[in-house]
């Protein structure tokens, strides 16, 4: 996981960008770990600084992000009716001096127009950024591979 997230932080520096803000439930399972999110639903967020991860999601799925991830270099923050996404999100960015946040195209017009009232920060749209982390595999990553094909033969 953290060489995953590792290799998103090379390209923000070359993006010029001082976050990402991760939405989409099948990035969040490549960048995490956990695989609980629904593809039809928002339940969390990954923000992923130069120095710091964050999930974001409700009590709900927390400990269950907890569970999988298991990784002390990833905070889990849990929101509620008072710790608003979006205040939550204002009070890293502001912590951390994020300037630039880059977001996904799957972002809804309702999240955008919310996140577009950030302070001191700006959004830039970053099209398949995780998806081109995702093209290049690890060693883990081909081993698996090669034994789902081997999988697939012995099973034809």
């Amino acid at each position: 996981m953290n060489e995953r997230i590792n290799s998103v932080r090379k390209i923000l520096e070359i993006e010029d960008l001082d976050g990402l803000l991760v939405c989409t439930a099948h990035n969040i399972a490549y960048l995490t770990g956990f695989f609980g999110f629904s593809t039809h639903e928002r339940d969390g967020y990954v923000l992923i600084t130069q120095k710091n991860t964050y999930v974001l999601t409700s009590p709900l799925y927390s400990e269950g992000v907890r569970t999988a991830i298991n990784n002390d270099t990833v905070s889990i923050i849990e929101l509620s009716p008072a710790k608003k996404l979006t205040t939550v999100i204002q009070e890293l960015v502001d912590a951390q001096n994020v300037k630039t946040i880059g977001f996904e195209e799957h972002l809804t017009y309702y999240e955008y127009e919310r996140f577009k009232k950030l302070k001191n920060t700006k959004l830039k749209l970053v099209s398949e950024l995780i998806e081109t982390v995702r093209e290049i595999k690890s060693g883990d990553e081909l081993e698996k591979i090669k034994k789902a094909c081997k999988l697939t033969d012995d099973t034809f």
